[in-house]
């Protein structure tokens, strides 16, 4: 589970310009001010959902899997 949170916060790192993109209108997100790990049931080798709730109001979900079925 702790390689799948450092993988998570990496990957957040990597895409945090697309995240500021996409999901917060190009704005700041700020600092991460709350982090909730084993929100949903486990898959992919007893992984689960990680809320990662911003400063500036933005909440993102990290899945531990493909989330494209589930993309609006």
């Amino acid at each position: 589970q702790s390689s799948f949170f450092a993988g998570a916060m990496k990957n957040l790192e990597k895409d945090i310009l697309r995240i500021r993109d996409i999901f917060n209108c190009g704005r700041e997100t700020g600092k991460i001010r709350a982090v909730s790990a084993g929100i949903s049931d486990h898959h992919n080798g007893g992984k689960s959902v990680i809320k990662m709730e911003f400063e500036h109001g933005l909440k993102l979900f990290y899945k531990p899997r493909s989330s494209a079925i589930d993309s609006l």
